[in-house]
Protein backbone atom coordinates (compact mmCIF):
# COMPACT_ATOMS: atom_id res chain seq x y z
CA UNK A 1 0.00 0.00 0.00
CA UNK A 2 2.82 2.28 0.87
CA UNK A 3 4.50 1.42 -2.34
CA UNK A 4 1.27 2.11 -4.20
CA UNK A 5 0.91 5.45 -2.44
CA UNK A 6 4.48 6.26 -3.25
CA UNK A 7 3.89 5.29 -6.87
CA UNK A 8 0.66 7.29 -6.87
CA UNK A 9 2.44 10.29 -5.35
CA UNK A 10 5.25 9.92 -7.88
CA UNK A 11 2.68 9.74 -10.65
CA UNK A 12 0.88 12.82 -9.27
CA UNK A 13 4.17 14.71 -9.08
CA UNK A 14 5.01 13.61 -12.60
CA UNK A 15 1.52 14.65 -13.74
CA UNK A 16 2.04 18.08 -12.09
CA UNK A 17 5.42 18.34 -13.81
CA UNK A 18 3.87 17.36 -17.15
CA UNK A 19 1.02 19.85 -16.59
CA UNK A 20 3.55 22.59 -15.74
CA UNK A 21 5.55 21.70 -18.84
CA UNK A 22 2.39 21.79 -21.00
CA UNK A 23 1.47 25.18 -19.51
CA UNK A 24 4.99 26.49 -20.23
CA UNK A 25 4.75 25.20 -23.78
CA UNK A 26 1.26 26.74 -24.17
CA UNK A 27 2.58 30.09 -22.87
CA UNK A 28 5.55 29.86 -25.22
CA UNK A 29 3.21 28.94 -28.13
CA UNK A 30 0.93 31.89 -27.32
CA UNK A 31 3.93 34.19 -27.05
CA UNK A 32 5.20 32.95 -30.43
CA UNK A 33 1.72 33.33 -31.95
CA UNK A 34 1.54 36.88 -30.56
CA UNK A 35 4.94 37.69 -32.04
CA UNK A 36 3.85 36.17 -35.36
CA UNK A 37 0.71 38.30 -35.27
CA UNK A 38 2.82 41.37 -34.55
CA UNK A 39 5.13 40.47 -37.43
CA UNK A 40 2.12 39.91 -39.67
CA UNK A 41 0.73 43.30 -38.68
CA UNK A 42 4.11 44.95 -39.29
CA UNK A 43 4.33 43.19 -42.63
CA UNK A 44 0.82 44.40 -43.51
CA UNK A 45 1.77 47.97 -42.56
CA UNK A 46 4.98 47.69 -44.59
CA UNK A 47 3.06 46.37 -47.59
CA UNK A 48 0.53 49.16 -47.24
CA UNK A 49 3.35 51.71 -46.98
CA UNK A 50 4.95 50.19 -50.06
CA UNK A 51 1.68 50.44 -51.96
CA UNK A 52 1.30 54.06 -50.88
CA UNK A 53 4.89 54.81 -51.86
CA UNK A 54 4.47 53.10 -55.24
CA UNK A 55 1.25 55.05 -55.86
CA UNK A 56 2.93 58.31 -54.86
CA UNK A 57 5.90 57.50 -57.06
CA UNK A 58 3.63 56.63 -59.99
CA UNK A 59 1.73 59.91 -59.47
CA UNK A 60 4.98 61.89 -59.39
CA UNK A 61 6.25 60.14 -62.52
CA UNK A 62 2.95 60.88 -64.29
CA UNK A 63 3.18 64.49 -63.12
CA UNK A 64 6.75 64.78 -64.40
CA UNK A 65 5.73 63.28 -67.74
CA UNK A 66 2.90 65.81 -67.98
CA UNK A 67 5.26 68.67 -67.12
CA UNK A 68 7.73 67.41 -69.73
CA UNK A 69 4.96 67.21 -72.36
CA UNK A 70 3.83 70.74 -71.47
CA UNK A 71 7.41 71.98 -71.75
CA UNK A 72 7.89 70.25 -75.10
CA UNK A 73 4.59 71.72 -76.36
CA UNK A 74 5.59 75.16 -75.15
CA UNK A 75 8.99 74.88 -76.85
CA UNK A 76 7.34 73.62 -80.04
CA UNK A 77 4.87 76.51 -79.97
CA UNK A 78 7.66 79.01 -79.38
CA UNK A 79 9.67 77.49 -82.23
CA UNK A 80 6.63 77.60 -84.50
CA UNK A 81 6.02 81.22 -83.51
CA UNK A 82 9.64 82.12 -84.26
CA UNK A 83 9.43 80.26 -87.56
CA UNK A 84 6.26 82.16 -88.50
CA UNK A 85 7.88 85.48 -87.60
CA UNK A 86 10.96 84.61 -89.65
CA UNK A 87 8.76 83.51 -92.56
CA UNK A 88 6.83 86.78 -92.38
CA UNK A 89 10.12 88.73 -92.31
CA UNK A 90 11.40 86.71 -95.25
CA UNK A 91 8.23 87.35 -97.25
CA UNK A 92 8.45 91.05 -96.40
CA UNK A 93 12.08 91.13 -97.50
CA UNK A 94 11.17 89.29 -100.72
CA UNK A 95 8.51 91.91 -101.45
CA UNK A 96 11.00 94.68 -100.67
CA UNK A 97 13.55 93.09 -103.03
CA UNK A 98 10.89 92.75 -105.75
CA UNK A 99 9.91 96.40 -105.25
CA UNK A 100 13.57 97.42 -105.46
CA UNK A 101 13.99 95.34 -108.62
CA UNK A 102 10.95 97.05 -110.15
CA UNK A 103 12.33 100.46 -109.17
CA UNK A 104 15.75 99.51 -110.57
CA UNK A 105 14.14 98.35 -113.82
CA UNK A 106 12.11 101.55 -114.00
CA UNK A 107 15.26 103.57 -113.27
CA UNK A 108 17.16 101.68 -115.98
CA UNK A 109 14.34 102.30 -118.43
CA UNK A 110 14.33 105.97 -117.45
CA UNK A 111 18.11 106.10 -117.84
CA UNK A 112 17.82 104.39 -121.21
CA UNK A 113 15.20 106.91 -122.32
CA UNK A 114 17.34 109.74 -121.01
CA UNK A 115 20.38 108.29 -122.80
CA UNK A 116 18.38 108.00 -126.02
CA UNK A 117 17.09 111.53 -125.56
CA UNK A 118 20.60 112.77 -124.70
CA UNK A 119 22.08 111.02 -127.74
CA UNK A 120 19.31 112.44 -129.90
CA UNK A 121 19.86 115.88 -128.44
CA UNK A 122 23.61 115.54 -128.89
CA UNK A 123 23.11 114.38 -132.44
CA UNK A 124 20.66 117.22 -132.97
CA UNK A 125 23.10 119.78 -131.52
CA UNK A 126 25.87 118.42 -133.71
CA UNK A 127 23.60 118.59 -136.70
CA UNK A 128 22.49 122.10 -135.74
CA UNK A 129 26.09 123.09 -135.19
CA UNK A 130 27.04 121.55 -138.52
CA UNK A 131 24.16 123.33 -140.21
CA UNK A 132 25.18 126.59 -138.59
CA UNK A 133 28.74 126.10 -139.70
CA UNK A 134 27.49 125.26 -143.17
CA UNK A 135 25.27 128.35 -143.20
CA UNK A 136 28.02 130.52 -141.91
CA UNK A 137 30.32 129.03 -144.45
CA UNK A 138 27.82 129.70 -147.22
CA UNK A 139 27.35 133.28 -146.20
Amino acid sequence: LEASEKTANDLKAELVNVRDEVEKQNKARKLIEGKLLELTEVEKVERLNNVVLEKTLADKVAELIEVQKDLENKQANEQESRSKKLFIQLESQKRAVMDLKKKLKAAKEEASKFKTFYEAAKTSKMRDASLRLLREGQK
